[in-house]
């Protein structure tokens, strides 16, 4: 009852990086229009799809901290930063409670901070055109 309670509380921690998460999140970042940081969101998660394909990552610790670094910028609020931030390291933790491949954890945390970078570049640059 208690393993059964406590993998059922991880589940929920490991969906914070679904991809389907990360499209709610983007529909509550268009209510309030900050669009460098909704685009960056939005590039990110599609460039960490691209490698996704061919180099076999964890889904949820990539797209979770694309995430947490976009609404981290959204919100800039040091509790909100605390807050997210250990619901990401839940998140981390979770997916190692859950027995999932280590490798495979930090390459999908590794992709999504590069893509998090390249996602955030292309936007200023193309910001910086219009």
């Amino acid at each position: 009852m208690k393993k059964d309670l406590l993998q059922n509380i991880a589940r929920d921690f490991v969906a914070l990086g679904s991809p389907i998460f990360a499209v709610l999140v983007i529909l509550r970042l268009l209510l309030i229009p900050n669009y460098e940081i909704i685009g960056g969101m939005i590039l990110a998660s599609i460039i960490f799809m691209i490698p996704f394909f061919f180099v076999k990552q964890n889904i949820y610790s990539g797209i979770g901290f694309i995430t947490l670094v976009f609404l981290i910028q959204n919100y800039a609020d040091f509790r909100f930063n605390v807050f997210a931030s250990i619901a990401y390291v839940l998140l981390i933790g979770s997916l190692f409670y859950l027995k999932k491949d280590w490798k495979k954890i930090l390459l999908g945390v590794l992709i999504g901070g590069l893509c998090v970078g390249v996602g955030w570049y292309l936007v200023e640059w193309i910001f910086a055109l219009f």
